[in-house]
């Protein structure tokens, strides 16, 4: 494919259907509100945001989510004329469907159906029996488990059984079912989501098993590929596309450096798949993947996201709550005002968007006066481990938080007056983030670049399943932002 990966930054688990000449994918959003963020195309190489499934505080409760907790592996699937998305949510423990007949929604308050468990999947029978699976244990034993349900109630039809332990590996997640030849198939991400993540395969003739699988049941893995810059690949989900040929999608990461690191968290990815003779699919080459050309090749790009009436439905997301009462948006002046009154880290005014590219240029710009304790930009990992560009007062402070700990690194005196505006920007590249101001036609720079580490995956205190976002924020009061949100990737020589 041109495009590998073909959504880029924090969108992992991906999950596929296809109406019509039409392919849709839905991702996990962990604590980010909206959840389930939805992207479609016509041709499975270029890709457009279509927004999110679960707008609304009744279909989405995060106020108790950890980091990396909140909506995990939605399955999305188009049935009889409806999209259906089945997803977990760890922070009120169950698995939930919703439904619309449009992919833009409305979509429906969510139905309630297994307590435990997580990556939940459907399949529907010919006859429209619905089968459920999700991964969970039973008498002990774990695995991936499965029962019939009820569409309209969500109440299980049949006794809930173990009906695959995996194939092998641990931390056996992420099931999908579907049906060729005779034969239900069972995909299965087993080896933990990191480097060892993998892809495996199993067939019965009967949907609740017994699977077997071949001698090797790995069809997709980059473990014996160390220094490759793709790894983790693994949660694939498989489908048909419009010419009849078999593909998979899944989720890996773009790593780099020694010792290797990741920032830009999991991402989706595409390959084909083969059929062996015996029955049996490989993803890829042989169950790996190569770069993408424009992972070779990256283009330059810049996209301005203005501040009017559709900033909020351009792909930008809160933490745990979205709460619109704080976000006044001034079209015809090209402002936007945050507001912050709880000071709460875990609840803030902070608007994010996803970092795409190693090699990328965040920047907009702030009102010099506001009445906010403190407001401006972030490289934002989670609520743990964020750099901070803050307007306070007349001052421009830089600050680090790792493991919780947040220091004050810089400081600079502005010279601009109240209701002045002062560019902020954000340099990332593989070494770390830079950050500079701009005072009318002046740009000056903080001398200390934070470290890349600080905000990636391997350098955190526990396992994260995110990525890097860019945001801005207000703390204590209202601040103003102007002129929209810029976001460059340049070809570095």
């Amino acid at each position: 494919m041109k495009n590998n990966p073909i959504i880029a930054g924090n969108n992992p688990d991906p999950s596929i259907c296809r109406k019509g000449d039409t392919y849709y994918i839905a991702v996990s959003t962990f604590e980010l509100f909206p959840g389930i963020a939805l992207y479609q195309s016509n041709d499975l190489d270029e890709w457009s945001f279509v927004g999110y499934a679960l707008t609304r505080q009744s279909q989405l409760d995060l106020s108790s989510s950890r980091n990396s907790g909140g909506v995990y592996a939605p399955t999305l699937r188009y049935h009889n004329k409806k999209f259906y998305l089945i997803f977990t949510n760890t922070s009120i423990p169950g698995n939930y469907i919703v439904t619309a007949s449009d992919i833009t929604g409305p979509w429906s308050d969510p139905l309630f159906v297994a307590p435990n468990g997580i990556d939940p999947s459907l399949f529907w029978e010919d006859d429209d029996a619905l089968f459920y699976c999700s991964n969970g244990k039973i008498d002990g034993k774990r695995g991936i488990i499965g029962f019939y349900i009820d569409e309209k109630t969500g109440k299980p039809l049949t006794e809930a059984t173990l009906i695959s332990p995996g194939c092998g590996g641990p931390a056996v997640e992420g099931p999908h079912i579907f049906k060729k030849d005779g034969y239900y198939y069972l995909l299965t991400a087993e080896g933990g989501t990191e480097y060892g993540h993998h892809e495996c395969i199993a067939r019965a003739k009967c949907i609740t098993g017994p699977y077997t699988h071949a001698e090797n049941p790995v069809i997709l893995s980059h473990q014996n590929r160390k220094n490759f810059p793709i790894q983790g690949t693994g949660h694939a989900d498989f489908f048909i596309d419009k010419e009849g040929n078999w593909k998979a999608v899944f989720l890996g990461f773009r790593n780099f450096g020694h010792p290797l690191l990741h920032n830009l968290g999991r991402e989706t990815f595409i390959a084909p798949v083969e059929w062996t003779d015996e029955g049996w699919p490989l993803v890829g080459n042989n169950g790996t993947i190569e770069m993408g050309e424009n992972m070779l090749h990256p283009r330059e790009s810049h996209t301005t996201i203005p501040f009017d009436d559709h900033f909020l439905s351009s792909g930008i997301e809160a933490v745990r709550q979205f709460r619109t009462e704080n976000y006044d948006l001034h079209a015809s002046l090209h402002q936007l005002r945050i507001t912050d009154t709880k000071k709460d880290p875990l609840f803030p005014s902070l608007l994010l968007l996803r970092q795409t590219s190693f090699q990328q240029i965040f920047s907009t710009s702030a009102q010099v006066g506001s009445a906010a304790e403190g407001y401006g930009i972030t490289a934002f990992y989670n609520s743990d481990y964020h750099y901070d560009l803050v307007i306070e007062g007349t001052s421009l402070c830089l600050y680090s938080t790792v493991h919780a700990i947040t220091a004050l690194v810089e400081k600079k005196v502005l010279s601009a007056n109240t209701g002045d505006e002062v560019q902020l920007t954000i340099h990332a590249d593989t070494k770390g983030y830079r950050f500079s101001y701009g005072e009318g036609q002046e740009e000056a720079w903080f001398t200390t670049q934070l470290p890349i580490a600080g905000l990636c995956t391997e350098g955190t205190m526990y396992m994260t399943f995110t990525g890097v976002m860019f945001g801005l924020f207000a703390i204590g009061g209202t601040a103003t932002f102007s002129n929209g949100l810029s976001v460059s990737c340049p070809v570095l020589a």
